[in-house]
């Protein structure tokens, strides 16, 4: 199965390169890597186009990261898909666990687990600030995740009208359709903390997403069994 790697970036010129590494250390290499530069201020594209990987590079206003992950899907061409956000890193053997395990099981996701780890460049007193669980987790995001591009055609991708909650939303989604996802013990993504990051961002502006996201979740579930009060 061809696989196509997609990541979001908004002045990311600090992680980016690091990223970058990490899924070129891919025990499989995917078949393309797409870096949406969502608008940037900064030198993100510049990077993303001096990297030896040299990924394939489409630069946009910024629309949020809902709108860039669709916006790289579209131009991707790999019968799979795998998200990364831009200052987060995977597992050298991540790419090979996972479309293994998605090609010998009848599913239309794979999920790993993910651990978190501090910015090297924060000082000790901004690292003492920031809350966080240090030990593996279930990796429900998309940089623990590889999937079926058909599952994410099938739902329409992801709702560009949320700036932070998207995975929520297509997640919920994702169980409505009774869509199967199969989960591994190996740990695949390292989730990067810092006080920028996109993760920290999203905790602090989540709210803005919160209501629509669960009417939407009310609705479809109303449409599921029939009442549409």
């Amino acid at each position: 199965m061809s696989l196509s790697v997609v990541i979001p970036a908004f002045d990311a010129s600090g992680t980016l390169v690091e990223t970058l590494d990490s899924v070129a250390a891919q025990t499989q290499r995917p078949s393309e890597v797409i870096v949406v530069d969502d608008g940037s201020t900064d030198a993100t594209a510049d990077i993303a186009a001096r990297h030896f990987l040299g990924p394939k590079i489409i630069r946009q206003a910024n629309m949020g990261i809902a709108a860039a992950i669709n916006r790289g899907v579209g131009e991707s061409k790999g019968d799979c898909l795998a998200i990364l956000d831009s200052d987060d890193l995977w597992d050298a053997n991540w790419l090979a666990e996972a479309t293994k395990a998605l090609a010998k099981r009848n599913v239309d996701a794979v999920f790993g687990r993910m651990t978190t780890f501090l910015d090297p460049s924060l000082s000790p007193k901004d690292a003492a600030r920031l809350h966080y669980r240090a030990q593996a987790d279930r990796g429900l995001l998309f940089g623990a995740c590889v999937l079926r591009r058909a599952a994410f055609a099938t739902l329409g991708g992801l709702n560009a009208d949320l700036r932070t909650g998207c995975f929520i939303d297509f997640y919920h989604r994702f169980l409505i359709a009774d869509m199967k996802s199969g989960h591994l013990s190996h740990v695949g993504l390292h989730r990067r903390i810092r006080e920028d990051s996109f993760s920290r961002r999203a905790k602090e502006s989540l709210a803005q997403d919160f209501l629509q996201i669960a009417r939407a979740a009310i609705a479809r579930k109303r449409s599921l069994n029939g009442t549409h009060k």
